[in-house]
C-alpha cells in the first residue's frame, strides 16, 4: 500500500470498516430473502434490515467521531452521509419503512456530525415556526381530511 492509503487505514478505521462490511453482508442477505416463499426467511430479512442499519450507520458515525482531530475526517464524514443517503434511496425501491426511517435518522445525525466536526458552519434558524404556520398547517390537514373521504387502510393478507 502507498503511504497515504496506509496512513488512512489505522486500526480503529479497519475495525469500523469491518463492521460496515458485516452490515453490507446483512443488507445483501436481506435483499435475497425478502421475497422468499418461506415465512421464516421473510421475517429474518426484517431482522437483517435492522442489523444492517445498525452496523453500517453506527460504525461509520463512531469512526468519524473518533477521528475528529484527523485531517482525513472529511472522508469519514462523507462515508457516513453517503451511507445514510444510500438507505434513503434504497428504501422506496424496496418498500422498506424501517430503512427509510434509518436513512432519515442518518441524515439528521449526519448534519449533527458535520456541524460537530466543524466541517459546516452552524447557521441561524431563519424560519421560526410561528402561530401562523401552525394554523396554516392544521388548516391544510383539516381540509384534506374533510375532502379525502373515508380512510381505507388496505392491509395485505397474511403472508
Amino acid at each position: 500500500m502507498s503511504a497515504a492509503v496506509s496512513a488512512y487505514f489505522d486500526q480503529d478505521r479497519l475495525r469500523a470498516l469491518s463492521l460496515v462490511m458485516n452490515g453490507l453482508l446483512f443488507l445483501v442477505l436481506m435483499l435475497l430473502t425478502e421475497k422468499s416463499e418461506s415465512l421464516d426467511l421473510r421475517r429474518a430479512s426484517k431482522i437483517l434490515e435492522i442489523l444492517a442499519l445498525v452496523h453500517i450507520l453506527t460504525a461509520l458515525f463512531a469512526n468519524a467521531m473518533d477521528h475528529r482531530d484527523d485531517p482525513l475526517v472529511k472522508i469519514d464524514a462523507s462515508l457516513y452521509v453517503g451511507a445514510a443517503i444510500l438507505f434513503l434511496v434504497l428504501a422506496p425501491f424496496r418498500s422498506r419503512w424501517r430503512m427509510l426511517v434509518g436513512g432519515l435518522a442518518g441524515c439528521g445525525f449526519g448534519s449533527y456530525l458535520l456541524v460537530d466536526l466543524k466541517l459546516v458552519e452552524r447557521q441561524a434558524l431563519h424560519h421560526r415556526p410561528g402561530p401562523d404556520r401552525l394554523v396554516g398547517g392544521l388548516g391544510h390537514v383539516c381540509f384534506y381530511a374533510a375532502t379525502a373521504g373515508p380512510l381505507i387502510l388496505d392491509f395485505p393478507a397474511a403472508y
